[in-house]
């Protein structure tokens, strides 16, 4: 099947304006949020969710299913071609997790801030497992129920991953703001965070995995 890459394309213009809340949102903080975690909390708890949703947006339309049901009918193994996609998106993704996270932490603070390194080191593995573990649970839900399924899934991870309470944890949002120290703390060390991160990828990969036939 001929890759079909226009969806770059929308990323890519769609990735600074769904950006603009995470850089807006440095002004106007309350008192004890630093201007760096204020913005940060806005990449992971709003724009991250919002741009997986962007890459998975055309994999549940029709004509992405009739690119694939042709394929197929010429000996294209379904399952290759489905996750193949599915991982270009997701690699989109964590290209733009991390420079946005990049960009966020040098304009809320100064290059020149020596604490900036640091902050870094920290931060860029956290979002990059973050929006992974956002990106396979989104995937899945669209591949086992379309668009309504994305939505839905899109909708309870706002919600869920906003609220400053345990309940937070059930979504990844949740645990990536544990991991980076915004918000209220779950309770739990940070660590464990990480650790489910890292089963919130390889669940739902495993889903989507088992959703596409061969």
């Amino acid at each position: 099947m001929k890759s079909d890459r226009s969806w770059l394309a929308r990323f890519a213009l769609s990735t600074p304006l769904a950006a603009i809340p995470a850089f807006l949102s440095r002004t106007g903080i309350e008192p004890g949020t630093t201007a760096a975690g204020r913005a940060l909390e806005t990449l992971v708890a709003f724009t991250l969710p919002l741009l997986v949703c962007i890459l998975l947006h055309s994999t549940t339309s029709p004509r992405f299913e009739e690119r694939v049901s042709n394929a197929v009918r010429f000996g294209a193994n379904r399952r290759r071609i489905v996750l193949s996609e599915l991982a270009e998106r997701a690699l989109a993704l964590l290209v733009a997790a991390a420079l946005l996270s990049v960009a966020l932490l040098a304009f809320a603070r100064s290059p020149s801030d020596p604490e900036l390194p640091r902050d870094l080191l920290v931060t860029l593995p956290a979002t990059t497992l973050g929006a992974a573990a956002a990106f396979s649970l989104l995937a899945a839900a669209a591949l086992w129920a379309g668009r309504i399924g994305l939505y839905g899934a899109l909708v309870v991870v706002w919600t869920i991953g906003h609220l400053q309470l345990p309940i937070a944890a059930a979504v990844p949002v949740g645990h990536l703001r544990h991991l980076l120290g915004l918000g209220a703390a779950l309770p739990f060390a940070q660590w464990i965070s990480s650790v489910a991160l890292a089963g919130f990828c390889a669940l739902f990969a495993a889903a989507a995995f088992l959703r596409v036939p061969r």
